[in-house]
């Protein structure tokens, strides 16, 4: 009886060590196609329409992210580039196995603007513009009092409240996907930074008013295929605070967007042209980056 517990005790420490040894493996590998993917987001050169301030990439990624019902092994990390300091622009550097792509994995990338503003971009031989010219925007009102000067947290539980009110659904083989609101905002800014001059702070809102936008991501699995900017807008009236929302799609899919339970953007192809740029096939490596 001794003998065959100890067996037992034995053979669950062999399987215990040999998933953790798996599991070791495996961040070592995803470790490993992180440092390709920033690899990739240095090669990428945005630059703005509008005045010659730069644009640099913050290198340490947003988040990383794994979609788990996509086929091919779908994963990538997410990052945000910034112009004096404030955020611009975002995009992800992913990759994915093709149905036949046997020991090969595609890499592709995304970007979205966050600004109202044009922004160029180049990643080796391909460049074009994010255009704003259909970046979609709606605006939400609500009773709320104003947040004080030095209540920054109170302004970031509105702008979680209001994001709860928010859904997003794909389409994927046919069957409709909601997607999870992620509890916590990918980035946070000061709102002023988004408006079309970024050294001005917003029109009609006080320069004494702390003025804090948030981006959200609405994901499958940990994959954000729609991110939702929600910022602060001027509402001419005491004691309600208005808001705007604008759904940046990160997604092929068809994709829906409601607001308090009503549908107000929907995607099924792709606008033309779009501020959301998607380009596949822009390297492949082994499946092992090693």
């Amino acid at each position: 009886m001794l003998l065959r517990i100890a067996r037992l005790v034995l053979l669950g420490w062999f399987i215990t060590t040999a998933a953790a040894a798996s599991a070791d493996e495996a961040e070592v590998i995803r470790d490993a196609w992180s440092d390709i993917y920033l690899d990739a987001a240095k090669e990428i050169v945005l630059s703005a329409t509008i005045g010659d301030d730069p644009i640099e990439l913050v290198e340490k990624p947003l988040m990383r992210w794994h979609n788990p019902v996509r086929r091919g092994e779908t994963h990538g990390d997410f990052f945000v580039w910034q112009s004096n300091g404030q955020p611009v622009a975002v995009g992800t550097i992913f990759s994915y196995i093709l149905p036949l792509g046997g020991n090969t994995r595609v890499a592709a990338m995304g970007l979205h603007p966050l600004i109202q503003e044009d922004i160029r971009y180049e990643f080796r031989n391909v460049s074009g513009t994010l255009l704003t010219a259909n970046l979609d925007q709606f605006d939400v009102e609500i009773e709320t009092p104003a947040a004080s000067i030095t209540s920054v947290t109170r302004q970031l539980a509105q702008l979680r409240s209001l994001a709860r009110t928010c859904q997003g659904w794909t389409v994927n083989d046919s069957v409709e996907q909601p997607l999870r609101l992620m509890s916590q905002p990918l980035l946070q800014t000061d709102a002023s930074s988004l408006s079309m001059d970024r050294k001005e702070v917003r029109s009609g809102l006080p320069e004494t008013e702390i003025q804090t936008a948030a981006l959200f991501a609405m994901v499958t699995g940990t994959d954000p295929e729609l991110l939702i900017l929600i910022q602060p807008k001027p509402s001419g009236q005491p004691g309600r605070s208005m808001w705007q929302i604008t759904p940046a799609r990160f997604s092929d899919l068809p994709i829906s967007f409601s607001v308090n339970g009503k549908e107000v953007w929907e995607r099924h192809v792709a606008a033309n042209p779009e501020p959301y740029v998607s380009r596949h096939r822009i390297f492949t490596l082994p499946l092992d980056p090693r």
